[in-house]
């Protein structure tokens, strides 16, 4: 049995893509120019810009609800402080039950406490 071809292979899909070729009109077919830039010198060179590059990483750290959970999350809390963590945020909530004869009460409160007004200042990683 011969091996079977997939068609075009990779190196003929990529000088189709990546190379400047003269017949490249050929596969652009009806693609939108919006963006095209035509070069208003002979300079090839690059214009002057700077980048930076960001990436934002998010954990969610969730601690199974047993009687010394609030010990773990504070033990957590307490290393990440360490490691240079800054606070931006922390929630608290607390439950009050009561209960009488012919009455339920239960009284819930949240706070929120956070770093109101202007922005970072870059202190912190």
């Amino acid at each position: 049995m011969g091996k079977k071809s997939l068609g075009r292979g990779l190196d003929d899909i990529s000088n189709m893509c990546l190379s400047p070729r003269k017949d490249k009109k050929n596969f652009e077919g009806n693609a939108d120019h919006g963006f095209a830039v035509n070069r208003t010198s002979s300079d090839n060179t690059e214009p002057p810009c700077a980048i930076e590059e960001n990436l934002i990483v998010r954990r969610n750290i969730a601690y199974p609800n047993t009687s010394n959970s609030q010990q773990h999350i504070l033990k957590s809390f307490s290393k990440h402080l360490e490691e240079n963590y800054r606070i931006k945020r922390i929630e608290l909530g607390k439950t009050d039950r009561m209960s009488r004869p012919g009455m339920k009460k239960c009284i819930e409160e949240k706070i929120t406490i956070f770093i109101h007004g202007g922005a970072d200042d870059g202190t912190h990683n």
